[in-house]
């Protein structure tokens, strides 16, 4: 008899345990979902054609044209396509930390002046325009071109706007020949 009651207990546990064990696979699966229905897109773009921003002082504009990025207003300076491609993929594509309820007034936030106003446009002629405001933990906060809809966005997004132009530049590889002469 007590081999039976043994048996029983840990037959028991092991049904306890499987339980548990599909309990936790498909409350781990609900959260997946959870996470990636909860993911906040501010600018959702593609196959920009144009992007402009400014941080108050100065005023940088690029164009591109069958995959190559120019300055707007100076076509002869040879960019690195890829640095502005880099840049031009963290604005085009900006995910909100959290959305924030009942906002107050822009200026709380450091949106009615800005620190940064960036206008992106698509080859299709989409265009939004993205105003960043105040650093806050780290984030900083944001709005779209309405500016109804206060959000807090990571720091990548400054960071990608901190740069010298020279910086973008693309090195130009001049060949040269030199002639040897040795003389004996």
């Amino acid at each position: 008899m007590k081999k039976y009651k043994t048996m029983i207990i840990l037959l028991a546990v092991f049904v306890t345990l499987i339980g548990l064990y599909f309990l936790f696979q498909y409350l781990n699966k609900v959260q997946t979902e959870n996470d990636q229905e909860e993911t906040i897109m501010v600018t959702e773009l593609s196959n920009l054609a144009a992007m402009e921003y400014t941080d108050g002082k100065t005023i940088m504009s690029f164009t591109s044209s069958e995959g190559v990025w120019t300055v707007t207003d100076n076509s002869e300076l040879n960019l690195d396509s890829d640095a502005v491609d880099t840049i031009a993929n963290e604005l085009s594509q900006v995910q909100a930390n959290r959305v924030l309820e009942g906002a107050d007034e822009l200026s709380a936030y450091g949106l009615d002046e800005p620190a940064y106003t960036i206008t992106l446009t698509t080859s299709a002629g989409a265009e939004i325009t993205l105003y960043i405001g105040n650093e806050v933990d780290g984030n900083y906060y944001a709005t779209t071109g309405d500016k109804v809809v206060v959000y807090v966005i990571g720091s990548s997004v400054v960071d990608a706007l901190e740069f010298d132009i020279t910086v973008l530049e693309a090195e130009i590889v001049e060949e040269t020949t030199t002639e040897e002469t040795t003389e004996q």
